[in-house]
This record gives structure tokens, C-alpha cells and sequence, in this order.
């Protein structure tokens, strides 16, 4: 068979495969992998018995799929998202059916509430430039993309200070913030104290829960949201700062759809060594009876 005007894929494809039905049965099985992204014809003589076992045809059209690159609208925590949660098309056009976040959305963090300013505003005020661990901790959170500073004296050795830095909603830092958090500690006067500014070990955290779903939706449905919340909770916990099983549950209490929920793993409050920081692991969600 001749095969001609064989369609060409979107942005980004590398390869199209073709398929024959066997006997007009709607049992489908590839017959090649065209692998570029021009080829417009095909002569098939391979004989049936050659595609009697290959694979079916693939549940999704990766021919057609555009990728973009994309941002929260809004700053904040709502805006990170576990891979596969975003799942709704909103004033789009006719033609995409769908749509699916490959990866992460990551970074966000919340605007800095007014009391939050107000407790850091009179830090500083009753805490003047001594080269104080509140000092210190104040000025590392000024450099542009860190988070949370956490500060500890006479480490690794008497004279020294390490200061622990994270990046926007728990992330860690890239190399030239922790360069810049270095030249800006340099820069202030100090008698006998060596500062290191360091980021953190990652201490990966598997979380399992069970959920009770209301009726008007299922566990697939709302797994995502379930999964973002729990992985945002963890994210945001500071270095070294105890994992509390409360925390996760008031997490994922009261989302929508959730009715209730309980923790399986970890089992019990999770302390965290000094210098660890904990990130999501595996994040399951079962379904309550």
C-alpha cells in the first residue's frame, strides 16, 4: 500500500508512527516510526504476521500536543501544582481538547501578611546592627530570592556562624543567590566571626493518606489538589523543623470534595536533623470506606 499525505505533527514532534487495522476488526497495531517530523509518504509491505504483536494505538495523540511555558496569574502558595493536576481548559479556544501540566508548577510563596511585618519590623528596631543572630537572619532575608534564613552559632567550629538559606516556597537556592547572601553577610563588620552561608540537605518525605470523598466527586478527581496541598506543606517547613502529622491533615482538611481524612505514613511527628531540610516524596492518596 501507497501511503500519502501522512499529516505532520505540532511544535515539537520528532516522530509519527502509523498503524494497521488487522481484518477491519478495530485491533490496531503499529506498523513504524516515522522518526522526523516531514515525510509525507510510506509504502507498507510488511506482512501482517510482522505487526501481529506490536503495540496498540497509544490513548494519546502526542501529534497534535503544543507545549507552553506558564505562570500563576496570581502570586501565592495556590499557585504550586503537583505534575498532572492542572486538568481544566478555561476560555479556550475550540480547537484544544485538553490540557495537562508535564511538570511541577513550583517557587510560589504567599505576600508576607501585615503582622508578619509588623513582629520582622520590630525585630530590627529592638535588635540594632550588632552582628546579632537576628541581625544576621534579617539581612540574609533581604537578598532577592531567599526565603527564610535559619542562623547557628559556633558551627562547625567556636567563631563561626552557618546561615541556612531557602529559596521561594522551601526551594533550594540557586548558586548565585547563596553568592549574593555571601557578599551581602561580607559586607557588614564583624570582630572575630566567620559566616558560611549554606543551603540545606534535601530529606525526601513519603506521605500516604486516606480520604473520605464527597459523593459529587471521585478519589482521580481530587488526588491533585490532595497532593499540591500536602507537597506545599512540607515545602514550606523551615530547615530543621519538625514534620507534624496535624500539619498534614490540616492540609488537606477542608478542600474541596474532601470530607475527611487520616494519615498512614509517616505514622508519627517526623523530626528533622539540623542542616535537613524535608521536600515531598511520594505522595499516595487512598480512599476511605
Amino acid at each position: 500500500m501507497n501511503i500519502s499525505n501522512i499529516p505532520i505533527g505540532g511544535t515539537g514532534v520528532t516522530a509519527r508512527r502509523l498503524y494497521r487495522d488487522k481484518n477491519g476488526a478495530n485491533s490496531y497495531h503499529r506498523v513504524v516510526e516515522i522518526s522526523d517530523n516531514t515525510t509525507t509518504t510510506y509504502v507498507d509491505n510488511i506482512a501482517d504476521t510482522a505487526v501481529a504483536v506490536s503495540p496498540g494505538v497509544p490513548t494519546i495523540d502526542t501529534s497534535v500536543l503544543t507545549q507552553v511555558d506558564a505562570i500563576a496569574v496570581l502570586p501565592g502558595l495556590d499557585g504550586n501544582a503537583v505534575a498532572g493536576s492542572i486538568n481544566v481548559l478555561t476560555n479556550a479556544p475550540l480547537q484544544l481538547t485538553s490540557v495537562i501540566n508535564p511538570q511541577a508548577f513550583t517557587g510560589g510563596t504567599d505576600i508576607e501578611d501585615t503582622e508578619t511585618y509588623r513582629q520582622r519590623l520590630l525585630d530590627f528596631i529592638q535588635n540594632p546592627d550588632t552582628g546579632s543572630p537576628a541581625d544576621i537572619k534579617s539581612w540574609a532575608e533581604s537578598v532577592d530570592g531567599v526565603e527564610t534564613a535559619t542562623v547557628t552559632e559556633n558551627k562547625p567550629t567556636a567563631g563561626t556562624v552557618e546561615v541556612s538559606i531557602t529559596g521561594p516556597g522551601g526551594t533550594i537556592p540557586s548558586a548565585s543567590v547563596i553568592s549574593a547572601t555571601q557578599a551581602t553577610l561580607d559586607a557588614q563588620s564583624y570582630a572575630n566571626i566567620t559566616i558560611n552561608v549554606v543551603t540545606f540537605t534535601q530529606l525526601s518525605t513519603p506521605v500516604t493518606v486516606s480520604v473520605k470523598v464527597d459523593p459529587a466527586f471521585t478519589l482521580a478527581g481530587v488526588t491533585p489538589s490532595v497532593q499540591s496541598a500536602i507537597s506545599n506543606y512540607i515545602n514550606n517547613l523551615q530547615v530543621a523543623e519538625t514534620l507534624m502529622v496535624a500539619g498534614i491533615v490540616d492540609s488537606v482538611f477542608g478542600l474541596q470534595g474532601i470530607l475527611d481524612v487520616t494519615v498512614t505514613t509517616p505514622a508519627s511527628n517526623q523530626t528533622t536533623p539540623a542542616g535537613q531540610k524535608r521536600i515531598p516524596g511520594t505522595i499516595t492518596v487512598n480512599a476511605l470506606p
